[in-house]
């Protein structure tokens, strides 16, 4: 079965078939089992359309740019 053919389109979906474990590695930071996988790892990002949204970003900015910036650009790994 082709990935883009699964149900399960998430990045720990897709790190489990990763076959070379560097990039496996690196990835898996941004799944479930990774520090910003509650931020990163899911089928939808579960934000509405609005003309106007707020979020509270204090914990985001203490875990530091690493972490900050992939989160606030919204752009996968």
């Amino acid at each position: 079965m082709l990935l883009r053919e699964a149900n399960d389109r998430t990045l720990t979906h897709f790190v489990a078939h990763v076959q070379d474990e560097p990039i496996r590695s690196a990835l898996r930071y941004y799944t479930l089992e990774g520090t910003l996988g509650r931020l990163r790892d899911a089928e939808e990002d579960g934000i509405a359309d609005a003309r106007f949204l707020v979020f509270e970003i204090e914990d985001l900015m203490a875990m530091g740019e690493l972490n900050l910036i992939p989160v606030l650009l919204g752009e996968d790994p």
